[in-house]
């Protein structure tokens, strides 16, 4: 792994994320676009955002990972969106069930009939995407940068594999595609749940959402269209403690898994090498011995001068260590941008008739 993620991590270098900003600023306009439709043609009703949010993030993911657009928002590849909202469903539910999560038993089931088709309209589209991309490269002798014809390609975590393949790593078109599919599905279900739990925490705690607009006003203008830049986003200090404060509560992934590398003891128990190990990062967040009062909404807590009071491991949204997510930065910079944004055009408030009941999934639901 420690080689994969060597070659991979030119992919979150900052110049490579400051192209990615040109994407999500396309993807979130077309989302507001298709939300300030929704709404017109329901005045005064709720919309769920989850549905748009979604569409947005994988279309995102996709470009960024692919390079290639998959117009999700836009309906041009339903296929395509249908095989990941399928194969996401068939994932879960085979984690929480005992017997189906037993390869042998499951190949017998109605489901692995699904998740077979699935896998097939996910690998057929990867491995058409990763044929194109070749046969640019051999056209036009670079993968990203500008092409001899003046046209802009903008770089893509697939770019990076087919370049360090080049370069010797010996991958095959098989390790390219597991590695893109990996960050795709990785990446899209985490990043929705992130920005719709924050665009609900402001709406649940309207003071903090004014002060969130009061900024993103001062800083970015009060346009939504506004191209929001990497620079744009770090001077919005407010936003980043409320931001730190809606993971927390929030936990978008409420559990991380590790395999014990020797034999240890803890509070006089004895762990056994390669034992499995969940980490309850939700719970964590929610100790109050280490955050009182853990299921007030407060961003006060990550005020520099709060942040010494805690140990380093009491916050880790992104996990820690060598293993922790290598795209948390570009995770970071795709949720600012679409709440700064959405929030610059609309005011979220709580349906007062919704009840949430967080719950484990692959990642936190409600």
């Amino acid at each position: 792994w420690r080689q994969r993620r060597k070659m991979i991590t030119p992919t979150f270098h900052f110049k490579v994320l400051e192209d990615f900003m040109e994407i999500f600023n396309f993807q979130i306009n077309v989302m507001l676009e298709r939300l300030m439709d929704a709404v017109k043609k329901a005045p005064g009703s709720t919309v769920d955002i989850f549905p748009f949010i979604n569409l947005m993030s994988l279309d995102i993911i996709c470009e960024t990972a692919f390079g290639t657009s998959i117009e999700a928002q836009n309906q041009k590849n339903p296929k395509y969106v249908t095989a990941v909202k399928d194969f996401l469903e068939i994932f879960v539910f085979r984690f929480y069930s005992g017997w189906m999560g037993h390869p042998l038993f499951f190949r017998f089931t109605e489901p692995y009939k699904i998740y077979q088709q699935t896998l097939d309209t996910l690998h057929e589209f990867c491995e058409k995407v990763i044929k194109q991309r070749k046969k640019e490269f051999e056209k036009h002798g670079k993968m990203t940068g500008m092409r001899e014809d003046g046209i802009k390609v903008r770089s893509a975590l697939l770019d990076m594999l087919l370049e360090a393949n080049l370069q010797g790593e010996n991958l095959s078109d098989k390790d390219i595609r597991d590695e893109v599919n990996t960050f795709m599905f990785e990446g899209h279900d985490t990043s929705a749940t992130a920005i719709c739990f924050t665009l609900y925490a402001l709406a649940q705690n309207p003071k903090f959402q004014d002060k969130v607009y009061e900024e993103l006003c001062e800083v970015i203008g009060k346009d939504p269209k506004t191209e929001i830049t990497i620079s744009k986003l770090n001077d919005l200090k407010y936003m980043d403690i409320v931001v730190k404060e809606a993971l927390r509560v929030y936990q978008p992934v409420p559990l991380i898994e590790r395999k014990t590398e020797e034999e240890w003891q803890i509070d006089g128990i004895t762990v056994p090498k390669d034992t499995t190990i969940a980490i309850f990062l939700f719970g964590m967040a929610h100790d109050p011995a280490v955050f009182p009062d853990p299921e007030k909404f407060n961003p006060d807590r990550f005020l520099p001068e709060k942040m010494g009071e805690r140990h380093n491991f009491a916050y880790i949204p992104f996990s820690a260590g060598s293993r922790n997510c290598i795209g948390q930065r570009y995770a970071i910079y795709s949720l600012k941008t679409c709440v700064a944004k959405l929030l610059l055009q609309f005011r979220t408030e709580e349906d007062p008739n919704f009840t949430i009941n967080p719950g484990t999934c692959s990642v936190l639901k409600s």
